[in-house]
């Protein structure tokens, strides 16, 4: 007879053995106000929010993330962070929804119209899955750039 640890380990291995979250940063060069798009596997950031917080619950239904919402604003506020023109900007959790077995988490913040340069450093969830690859799709005023972040390489800075 297998054990359940074995079966839950052989789950985990074969049905969500890549730790990837997606992360995409909007703005039009006239705006003050930029978009911040965070798509999260629901049991990552459930297992972050645990591990930071010690928050449980049925982290399958947006109810979960909908009360956590001071706890999901702390964690993106340390391992999300934006700096414009050398000004780190404070994000604002708006909206979150469900997609499949993940998570989209809407935030905003607000900034000059015009970026000279840009810091992201993005180490969610590299606390606790060490093989975490944060993918950063970033648009200023239409110019499109992507970016890769993992444990040791959690940031990227533009000029």
């Amino acid at each position: 007879m297998i054990s359940l640890t074995y079966m839950n380990l052989l789950y985990w291995l074969l049905f969500h053995a890549i730790y990837i979250s997606v992360i995409e940063v909007e703005h039009s060069a006239q705006d003050t106000k930029a978009d911040l798009r965070i798509k999260v596997f629901s049991n990552d950031m459930a297992d972050a929010l645990r591990n930071a917080y010690g928050v449980k619950g049925d982290y399958q239904e947006t109810e979960f993330f909908l009360k956590n919402q001071e706890y999901i604003s702390s964690y993106f506020s340390h391992h999300v962070i934006i700096e414009i023109n050398d000004e780190t900007v404070k994000l604002n959790l708006e909206k979150i929804e469900k997609e499949n077995d993940t998570h989209w988490f809407y935030l905003s913040f607000h900034c000059p119209p015009g970026w000279k340069k840009v810091y992201i450093r993005a180490d969610m969830l590299m606390e606790i899955f060490p093989a975490q690859s944060n993918m950063v799709k970033l648009t200023n005023n239409g110019d499109k750039q992507f970016f890769r972040l993992m444990k040791g390489h959690s940031s990227v800075e533009i000029e």
